[in-house]
């Protein structure tokens, strides 16, 4: 409960209390390698668990975006258009990096791999 309390953001004060222990005891649980390593990993998966919720929403969000192109109101289309803009130019920009960073890291790996067997 401890570990979970800490990944959710609380202090430890507060997480403490969460799960009914002392103050010392959860400073003292803290600063167990093993432990902080427990709660880096629960943090790592509420993290993972928040983008893949908001990623599944993205797609309902475009929708909605898109909708928006054809409203009534000028101001209304004139924003949502400039959403539509600055939002395509940030995700080529990303799938951009992405690209550029897989490739980097596949010629750093080819060049390691022949490292390993030049002697």
């Amino acid at each position: 409960m401890l570990v979970m309390a800490l990944a959710a953001g609380l202090s430890t004060k507060q997480a403490a209390e969460q799960a009914k222990m002392g103050e010392t005891t959860a400073r003292r649980r803290l600063a167990d390698p093993e432990f902080r390593r427990q709660v880096d990993e629960a943090k790592a998966a509420t993290i993972q668990q928040v983008a893949d919720r908001l990623s599944a929403a993205s797609l309902k969000a475009v929708s909605t975006l898109l909708a928006l192109l054809s409203a009534r109101s000028e101001a209304v289309r004139l924003s949502a258009a400039r959403a539509v803009i600055e939002l395509a130019v940030k995700a080529r920009e990303t799938a951009d990096l992405e690209a550029r960073i897989a490739a980097l890291e596949a010629a750093r790996d080819g060049q390691e791999g022949h490292a390993r067997w030049a002697v």
